[in-house]
């Protein structure tokens, strides 16, 4: 194939790249490589198509036979270690990223990614090496603090995570991830009004991110603000009409409130989705019973214990329960 040919074909390769459209790239690159089997170029750049495929151990053997033609080509060795460390092959990962510094020593992704397979490995001081000399080398970049946080956080080092996750989000300001981890944190150690704070801040940014709005909806919560913890709901609600948890977050605050009709409601809803959730009869069966709506509350708990016969055992001291102990049909069903 003339220098021509393989150019085009290369253009419309990449273009294809850039639309997701993998296999029609593939194919090309399978052309150019049948015209020339010694092409390191088409090699790397089919063995990225196969990575991004998940066809792992062909990716490795392609990488292998561009770097087998071309050993200064540093992207494939690069590309055969991302290889293994997306099989959580971490060791071997890492041998490889140090084969990638012994040919550059300012590749700037394999020092980042070598960091990442020691924090897998739960090697943190070492991963933390590598992000160091990350920083060392002048690559003052958002994910290194990112990821600099995530191995603080793992430790229980909080306040070394959060000044970590504050200077990732000094360098990208847009990017809403570093806020969130930082507001789980104070969440985590019961700072729910700086929580609160870094949670408007994400919401600010980006009006979809639903974690944001449970989250804080749970701070409220803890802060006794229930009405404002059910619009958090809400919001995440209309956002995502089918996640059960969130539903069960507001039947909490719909509880504290006496809100029970709407508490039951939001039962009705996680059955419509989990037909087969014995909590959420079980949780129905307390307010009916709260209610004093002995039948209904007997029928539900009935479907609670048949779904999980443990069920029984929790009714027989539950406060909720108190003013059916005497009940002849409650007594029977919970068997006392």
């Amino acid at each position: 194939m003339d220098r021509e040919v393989e150019s085009e074909y290369l253009e419309k390769a990449e273009a294809l790249l850039r639309s997701g459209r993998y296999h029609e790239a593939l194919d090309l690159y399978d052309q150019i490589l049948a015209k020339d089997l010694r092409n390191p170029q088409a090699l790397y750049e089919k063995a990225n198509i196969l990575l991004q495929l998940r066809q792992y151990k062909e990716a490795e053997r392609t990488y292998d036979a561009a770097i087998e033609l071309a050993p200064d080509l540093v992207a494939s060795h690069y590309g055969k270690a991302f290889t293994y460390q997306e099989q959580h092959k971490y060791e071997a990962a890492i041998r490889l990223y140090d084969e990638v510094l012994s040919l550059d020593k300012t590749y700037y992704d394999a020092y980042l990614n070598k960091g990442v397979c020691y924090h897998k490995m739960r090697s943190y001081g070492s991963a933390l090496d590598c992000y160091d000399r990350a920083l060392e080398l002048g690559f003052d970049f958002a994910e290194i603090f990112f990821n600099r946080g995530l191995v603080f956080e793992e430790q229980h080092e909080y306040r070394e995570a959060m000044e970590a996750y504050d200077e990732a989000s000094k360098r990208n300001p847009a990017d809403t991830e570093a806020i969130l981890y930082k507001a789980m944190i104070l969440d985590r150690i019961g700072r729910y009004q700086s929580a609160i704070e870094c949670y408007d801040k994400v919401i600010e940014l980006d009006s979809y991110e639903i974690k944001a709005f449970v989250n804080k909806g749970l701070c409220l919560h803890e802060l006794g603000e229930h009405v404002a913890s059910i619009d958090c709901y809400d919001k995440a609600l209309a956002l995502n009409s089918r996640d059960t948890d969130v539903y069960l977050n507001k039947s909490e605050a719909l509880r504290v409130l006496q809100r029970y009709e709407e508490e039951i409601a939001c039962y009705d809803r996680i059955l419509e989705l989990e037909p087969e959730n014995d909590g959420a009869y079980y949780d129905k069966a307390a307010v009916y019973a709260l209610l004093g709506l002995n039948p209904e509350a007997l029928l539900n708990l009935k479907k609670s214990i048949r779904l999980n016969q443990r069920n029984g055992e929790l009714a027989k001291d539950d406060v909720d329960f108190s003013r059916m102990r005497s009940n002849p049909a409650f007594q029977r069903l919970i068997g006392r």
